[in-house]
């Protein structure tokens, strides 16, 4: 989805003091942005950040990965471009250059100051993506994924929203892992909180899409490939808990 070149007006008028010129419907069918949003040319009546837009609402229901390309029309120094992203560490583990939008539950991180790269590498200075990992909710407590481009790496928590013990059984829940990258080759690995790897069963990849420029540029690259570890105990238990430990054995997908 795309607002490019729209003038947002009336907004300051009294009757409208409590609604944004921008905000998202938080009836979701899973907590996951996945709608890949750019906004250009955006002009607004209203003054503040929090009066132009906000994410709160999506922040209750649960979706704290939004990523939204900007061209500076809600940069909060002005006219910088750059993405707007939920106020999640995980989702920024890898960026440095963001500042609190205040009242929006939102940050924005400049595209220049986006990745470890030079000024002149505008590869790494401003083609930011999405990469989404989905894993086996039953098998992935207290695991974090670690994210490495060679040289560095930071780990990345992940986020489920629990409805119920029982919805939480059906094999279409997932636990997930977000985090946005600049450009690069990224390898990603699980492990536990004693540093040891662990496979949580499955890891399904979704990237999301980077800025249209970056596509059209010679040497851009992008790549994310999970590596599955080889354990000598994990064929154990085909299937999870089969003797019915837990107190609810509705916990463990029985």
């Amino acid at each position: 989805a795309s607002l490019i070149n729209v003038d947002f007006s009336r907004f300051a008028l009294a009757d409208c003091e409590k609604g944004n010129p921008i905000q998202f419907n938080p009836t979701v069918s899973e907590t996951r942005f996945t709608a890949s949003t750019t906004f250009s040319g955006l002009n607004f009546d209203v003054f503040t950040l929090a009066e132009k837009f906000n994410i709160c609402d999506l922040v209750t229901a649960g979706v704290d990965d939004v990523l939204i390309m900007d061209d500076g029309s809600l940069s909060p120094g002005g006219s910088d471009p750059g993405y707007i992203m939920s106020d999640n560490p995980a989702l920024l583990a890898s960026l440095s250059a963001c500042s609190v939008m205040t009242s929006t539950c939102a940050q924005y991180c400049s595209a220049t100051g986006i990745g470890s790269g030079s000024d002149s590498d505008s590869h790494s200075t401003s083609c930011l993506r999405k990469v989404t990992v989905a894993v086996d909710l039953q098998a992935s407590n207290n695991v974090q994924m670690y994210v490495s481009d060679g040289t560095t790496e930071f780990s990345v928590e992940s986020t489920h929203i629990q409805n119920s013990v029982f919805a939480d059984t059906k094999w279409t829940k997932d636990r997930f892992y977000a985090v946005a990258l600049p450009a690069g080759d990224y390898t990603a690995t699980f492990k536990d909180f004693a540093g040891q790897e662990v496979w949580p069963n499955y890891a399904l990849v979704a990237m999301g899409d980077p800025p249209a420029t970056c596509l059209v540029e010679s040497g851009y690259t992008f790549s994310f490939t999970v590596t599955e570890p080889i354990l000598p105990d994990m064929c154990d238990e085909l299937v999870i808990d089969p003797f019915f430990s837990t107190n609810n054995v509705m916990e463990t997908g029985w």
